[in-house]
């Protein structure tokens, strides 16, 4: 079996990666400087010693110019003594500019004759030689010398251009290299960083799937190993979970059949002693049983509580789009509701801002109990002969849909907790029935599953309620 990297290591193993890659390069380009400086400062040398050294060789042809003029006019020993010194010194010099004869062309030939036209110049020492012949050679040996120098001047114009073609080159080489290992670094993080967040987007994707309620087949993670038990302890996790999930589904389902089953039966029998099938009733008799079907009604009311919050706990498993037009959702929201005490009472106005047959991609189910939630709060304080409008409208890539009542409005005491589910009711001064919190709360606890946003509005008269949430245009995306 191959050996995986933890993200730890594989995180070390990039950053020291990138680390010896960029101190490659530079310490590339330090010992490439190193060596251009190494060999500027040789070249450098020569220079000087080339330049000192013909210095030195014009002196001395000075210095044997008046030698020989000296020993001419005396013919003293010393003078002639005193030329062979200089002479002697001349020659060493001349073997020092040998030496850099192969750097600089054309220079032998120039020592070469330098050489024999000092041989010429002993050689008359001892004949009557005309001074012409002397002052000839002599110009000769300046001339000489005066080519050297340019010669010499050359070589260094060669090199210093040499220097700088060769600087050019190197900086150019070392741009590429620098591009290179930058590059090389951004894909050493490129592919670290893929190593690293695609295990972590497996693991994100399994969790949207749960939460959506799907929970298929756990596919294999690769990347590092950490990550990899991370992920396999995650999906332990929310197996776990949705077992549980489901176990405590299963429990509310089961309570609340178990308590709707002897409920009706015991209904059924305060109803039969009401109606005093079995014999006629005390008044002390119909006082108790008045008590027992008030009890039996509060029990019922807390049964279809409990049976609404089961209805809640299945509504939050995901968002399951479909394509539905706006008139259909309003026609179905409101037929809904036709059973309502109060539903002939009042006047039903809709109104659709945007075209009648917009058809849109939305949770049809979800989004219907919302507007069913609303319509029904609205209707049971929605005044006799009043108006509720139920108005919808394209907002960019919002839909707004709102639920105007004309009824007594909410209470400003109550309006920070309208939808809080388990809040304590109290009943509006003008009605004696409270206000149902378990419906609205079952609609924002809907709405923010939609990834929306619901709203009491501030107006009068009446409760305004305001829902937005995102959709998705019929001929935009596909399913």
């Amino acid at each position: 079996m191959a050996y995986q990297f933890s993200s730890r290591q594989g995180i070390i193993a990039g950053f020291a990666a990138v680390i010896i890659l960029l101190s490659g390069t530079v310490l590339q380009g330090w010992l490439q400087l190193e060596r251009l400086t190494e060999r500027n400062q040789h070249i450098g040398h020569q220079v000087l010693d080339f330049f000192t050294t013909l210095q030195s060789l014009d002196e001395r042809g000075i210095d044997l110019e008046r030698n020989i003029q000296q020993y001419r006019l005396v013919r003293q020993e010393a003078f002639r003594s005193s030329f062979d010194t200089v002479q002697e010194q001349a020659l060493l010099l001349i073997e020092r500019l040998e030496q850099q004869q192969e750097h600089i062309q054309g220079l032998d030939q120039l020592l070469t004759e330098w050489r024999a036209t000092l041989q010429n110049l002993t050689d008359s020492l001892d004949n009557e030689t005309e001074s012409a012949f002397i002052g000839t050679s002599f110009s000769r040996l300046s001339e000489l010398q005066a080519r050297m120098r340019q010669l010499g001047q050359q070589w260094v114009d060669d090199q210093d251009r040499l220097m700088a073609s060769n600087l050019s080159s190197q900086r150019v080489f070392f741009q590429l290299q620098l591009l290179l290992s930058f590059l090389g670094a951004i894909l050493i993080a490129f592919f670290i960083g893929r190593w690293l967040i695609h295990p972590l987007h497996q693991i994100e994707d399994s969790i949207a799937r749960f939460g959506r309620g799907d929970s298929g087949v756990h596919s294999a993670l690769t990347g590092p190993l950490d990550i990899q038990r991370l992920g396999n302890r995650l999906h332990w996790l929310l197996l776990r979970l949705r077992e549980l999930d489901s176990f405590q589904e299963s429990v509310l389902r089961y309570t609340e059949q178990g308590l709707r089953v002897p409920l009706s039966a015991l209904k059924n029998n305060v109803d039969f002693l009401a109606e005093e099938v079995s014999g006629s009733l005390s008044n002390s008799q119909r006082e108790v049983v008045h008590i027992l079907r008030a009890n039996l009604d509060s029990l019922q009311k807390q049964t279809d509580h409990l049976k609404m919050i089961i209805e809640r706990i299945f509504d939050r498993r995901g968002v399951e789009k479909q394509p539905v037009k706006l008139r259909e959702l309003f026609t179905y929201v409101v037929e809904s509701q036709n059973e309502h005490p109060r539903f002939v009472a009042v006047k039903v106005h809709v109104d659709l801002i945007c075209p009648p047959e917009t058809e849109i991609w939305l949770d049809v189910e979800k989004i219907a109990r919302v507007m069913s939630h609303l319509f029904r709060n609205a209707l049971d304080f929605a005044p006799a002969g009043s108006e509720i409008k139920l108005l919808a409208n394209l907002e960019g890539e919002k839909l707004v849909l709102e639920c105007h009542d004309q009824g007594p409005g909410i209470l400003p005491g109550d309006a920070p907790h309208i939808f809080e589910p388990f809040y304590r009711d109290r009943p509006h001064p003008d009605y004696n029935t409270p206000i149902d919190r378990i419906n609205l709360a079952i609609a924002k606890e809907l709405t923010q599953v939609m990834e929306g946003d619901i709203q009491l509005l501030e107006t009068s008269p009446g409760a305004h309620f305001r829902v937005s949430l995102p959709y998705e245009p019929i001929n935009k995306t596909t399913p």
